[in-house]
């Protein structure tokens, strides 16, 4: 019994980086924080740290120039994350930042758990890189792991206790008496921005049934749901059972835990596919590229500072490696060309399968490659007919350095 996430690697915690600052930008781009403003300030009764202040400073986190400060400053420090600078000072701005924000928008009385978990992730996220920072050993597998352990424990314990709540104070009513199906009902004419009205379905007596019987099954699901940390064949169920529970609950109630549900794949094994692609038993994937390229010699010198497992090999087309492995026309062949254990691919598929191997952020050049294949390629023509004109050549075929050389064929 092995715990969700236990292993990780720098490349899956990179693109769960990236992915927690980007929910919190659009979180942020949904709820300007000046809209406060126009709320009495006789509703604010904040929570949190912002509680403890004396009510006259409380009353200055309203101004708008403090708002205003508040939202952009936290915006900075997520897009400085996001893209990897200042990472230190940019992790304690948006600490701060959010949860005061979150502190302030609770203080009004709404209830924004469904935003909790994102800013557990970004306490486990700094945590993890002030940790990493003090430490004086590299970071292993375990510290790698920490954020998406912490955050999925977070999400999972967030489901329990929302079963725990339903039971203890509505068990057996709000099961038995039909109010679920009045709520569905009533909530598909309210007049709400996000607006579904197959919550009127409920009305006829096979959705009623349906909704009897789904309801308590949901809810013994959430009960459980921390057991998706150490049982695959529960997750396997589970997930899905709460994806469909937060899609059902949108398009019936006007409930949208968009939130939640984005960090959901957190309760498997799909942060996985950002590991780097292992090689395994078959032989080191090869890039062949245009060595006296400028824009080639770039994509390998990019390539090779993000290929931490040191997986891929080199070697320019008009060498005579790349002449044995792919004819004596290989310099025609095009810019770049990835040979590997699938066989020989060119043009944008060569430069997809070469970055999807790296891990992180950059697996997503596998959603980039369900793009039609023909648009890709009239795409990379483009860019590979102009390289010369705009990036420029090189007098001679790129040189290894002494560190390099070993990962380049001869």
């Amino acid at each position: 019994m092995t715990l969700l996430h236990a292993e990780g690697t720098p490349e899956v915690r990179r693109a769960f980086t990236v992915w927690i600052c980007g929910l919190w930008l659009v979180r942020l781009w949904m709820d300007p924080l000046i809209d406060l403003t126009a709320i009495p300030v006789s509703e604010f009764s904040p929570v949190g740290p912002p509680g403890w202040l004396p009510r006259a400073l409380e009353i200055h986190l309203l101004e708008p120039g403090v708002l205003q400060f508040l939202w952009w400053s936290s915006v900075a420090a997520l897009v400085c994350i996001l893209f990897d600078r200042l990472t230190s000072p940019a992790w304690l701005v948006a600490v701060v930042g959010l949860t005061t924000i979150q502190s302030i928008v609770r203080g009004f009385g709404h209830i924004n758990h469904a935003e909790v978990c994102l800013l557990y992730a970004v306490y486990a996220l700094a945590l993890t890189a002030g940790i990493e920072r003090m430490a004086v050993r590299p970071a292993n597998a375990a510290l790698q792991a920490l954020p998406l352990v912490m955050t999925a424990g977070a999400l999972s314990f967030t489901y329990s206790l929302v079963a725990i709540y339903r039971l203890s104070h509505g068990a057996p009513a709000i099961f038995t008496s039909g109010s679920l199906v009045e709520w569905m009902v009533e909530s598909s004419y309210a007049p709400v921005g996000w607006h579904a009205s197959l919550g009127a379905m409920a009305a006829t007596t096979p959705a009623r049934w349906a909704v009897a019987m789904s309801f308590p099954v949901v809810t013994l699901f959430e009960l459980a749901a921390p057991l998706c940390l150490i049982l695959p064949r529960f997750r396997a169920l589970c997930v899905p059972v709460l994806g469909f529970f937060h899609v059902a609950t949108a398009l019936s109630m006007n409930i949208v835990f968009w939130e939640s549900f984005a960090l959901l794949p957190l309760l498997t094994t799909f942060p996985r596919r950002f590991a780097p692609v292992p090689v395994g038993s078959a032989a080191p994937p090869v890039i062949f590229f245009d060595g006296v390229c400028g824009l080639c010699n770039r994509f390998v010198d990019y390539v090779i500072a993000h290929d931490r497992l040191a997986i891929l090999r080199f070697s320019a087309l008009q060498g005579d490696a790349a002449r044995r492995y792919l004819g004596p026309d290989a310099p025609a062949e095009a810019s770049v060309v990835l040979m590997d254990e699938d066989g020989t691919h060119r043009r944008s598929d060569a430069i997809l399968r070469a970055l999807a191997r790296l891990g992180g952020v950059h697996a997503a050049a596998r959603l980039i490659s369900l793009v039609p294949r023909a648009l890709r390629d009239r795409i990379y023509d483009e860019v590979a007919r102009r390289r010369y004109r705009i990036w420029g050549t090189t007098a001679t075929c790129r040189l290894p350095s002494p560190e390099e050389r070993v990962r380049f064929l001869s």
